[in-house]
């Protein structure tokens, strides 16, 4: 069987020759006979997903769709044939079907412009040629009368809206783009029930209908799946992760619709191999959004399982993008991989956070201790109390309390060396008196510590005084007080 560039060949030479012989007649009829190997070929092209060299062939049927008008405006001012001729008229119908293909041109090259740029991501060049392909199919559609161009044009325009939202996925603004992908998927939900599939019985346009119903149909799942994801990733973002984990499991169960009723087919091993890639790479998603609700649920072996599984996940999914060797999959490889990096990330937090939490319960423990050792030390003073405010409270006052016996210490150790002149003991006794009263005045301790040092300074005034009689007498009263206090 005869290649493509074999038959281009062919008509060319063919071309060649009646132009030397001067049938232009000739000429225009295998100019019309290449225009249509050039959509042919271009169409094969597109369904490869090779938009660069379809493009390249709908512009030359383009380019040879101007030669025809130019031989065919020659042939109608040299008056080559007659009014009326079986020639002329064969010539008039290929001049008008001449003039749907130009139109058919521009339009399929805006389309497959557009389809090139939404492949290789970049969304917003894709979107761009989207609306001039929509423009284009309608004006086509108006001159060729047909129902078919006028679905592909609204077709463009879903997929304009798609483009917009990717442009905005791919910036991260995930609000702006569910919001555009909910107006694509309507969009392309309206083309496909009140456009498309009235079209299923009618003759004339099967090859239309079964050509188109499963495209527009996996269009629509990944439309709908971006819009899960787009939210997905939105509540991902601010830390919604139960919200989050049920959005990717929609995208997941969309993703596995698609591949077993749209993408069962042979055909489309490459188109499979990209949606298992999806499959995977979300199937991810899911599984690290569940490892984050375990996390915040502190159930801590569950989160560390699904963060290994998180990394097989996205390690499967690179190895589908590569096989199915669509023109973004090196750069859908290095994001996945990328993500896969971050694992380490979520698993050194969740560890961290775990480690915390079993401090913050060792300190929880040894409150509760305290509190308990504390309920236990006030219980034989016959206070009660019946929560942690009552032990502060209690505590507080027996503070107060203490604060209020030192401060009277102090002042009767103060009274005691201010009689102690007046008493009628020895130097020795009074010197050894006022120098460990000085001493207790000066100490910097405090609570009982401080009052320990005033007792133990009570017991030794009384051994020296015990003996003595009378002449101690203008210190008795102060140490009687501070006998008491103590």
């Amino acid at each position: 069987m005869a290649t493509y560039q074999q038959l281009f060949d062919q008509v060319n030479s063919e071309i060649s020759l009646a132009d030397e012989n001067h049938n232009l007649f000739e000429v225009c009829t295998k100019l019309s006979e290449l225009n249509d190997l050039y959509f042919q070929f271009s169409y094969e092209l597109m369904s490869e997903l090779d938009y660069s060299n379809a493009l390249d062939n709908f512009n030359l049927a383009y380019e040879n769709a101007n030669t025809f008008k130019k031989y065919y405006q020659e042939i109608v001012l040299q008056k080559t044939f007659a009014d009326g001729s079986e020639e002329l008229e064969k010539l008039g119908v290929l001049f008008k079907n001449n003039e749907v293909n130009q139109l058919k041109a521009i339009a399929y090259s805006n389309f497959s412009l557009a389809l090139f740029h939404n492949i290789n991501r970049n969304p917003g060049l894709a979107a761009t040629h989207f609306e001039k392909a929509d423009k284009s199919f309608q004006d086509l559609a108006n001159k060729s009368g047909s129902i078919t161009d006028k679905i592909l044009a609204n077709y463009c325009n879903a997929l304009k809206s798609f483009a917009e939202a990717m442009e905005d996925f791919f910036r991260a603004s995930f609000a702006n783009a569910k919001t555009k992908c909910q107006r694509a998927k309507i969009l392309l939900e309206n083309i496909i029930e009140k456009e498309l599939e009235p079209l299923k019985d009618e003759k004339q346009y099967k090859d239309f209908y079964d050509q188109s119903i499963n495209l527009f149909k996996a269009d629509y799942q990944t439309i709908k799946s971006y819009y899960f994801i787009s939210d997905a990733k939105y509540q991902f973002n601010n830390r919604n992760f139960k919200n989050a984990l049920k959005q990717f499991s929609n995208v997941v169960a969309e993703a596995d619709l698609s591949l077993k009723n749209y993408l069962n087919s042979s055909d489309n091993e490459n188109m499979k191999n990209l949606t298992w890639g999806e499959y995977h790479n979300y199937l991810g998603w899911q599984l690290l959004s569940e490892a984050e609700v375990f996390r915040e649920s502190e159930n801590w072996d569950k989160a560390f399982g699904n963060y290994e599984l998180v990394r097989k996940e996205w390690e499967n999914a690179s190895s589908y993008y590569l096989l199915s060797g669509h023109p973004s999959a090196s750069a859908l490889q290095e994001s996945v991989l990328n993500a896969a990096l971050t694992v380490d990330v979520y698993q050194a937090v969740c560890e961290n956070e775990m480690q915390l939490k079993e401090k913050i319960s060792n300190l929880q423990n040894e409150i509760d201790e305290l509190k308990e050792r504390l309920f236990n030390a006030i219980k034989p003073m016959g206070i009660i109390v019946n929560n942690t405010q009552d032990v502060v409270t209690t505590v507080e006052q027996n503070a107060q309390f203490i604060q209020n016996i030192e401060n009277n210490a102090r002042e009767g150790v103060k009274e005691l060396l201010g009689t102690l002149k007046d008493s009628g003991l020895d130097d020795a006794a009074k010197k050894k008196i006022e120098t460990n009263g000085t001493e207790i005045l000066q100490s910097k301790e405090t609570g009982h510590k401080f009052l320990d040092k005033v007792k133990g300074f009570t017991k030794d005034v009384a051994e020296i005084i015990k003996n003595v009689g009378d002449i101690a007498g203008p210190i008795i009263p102060a140490f009687k007080f501070l006998a008491m206090l103590i």
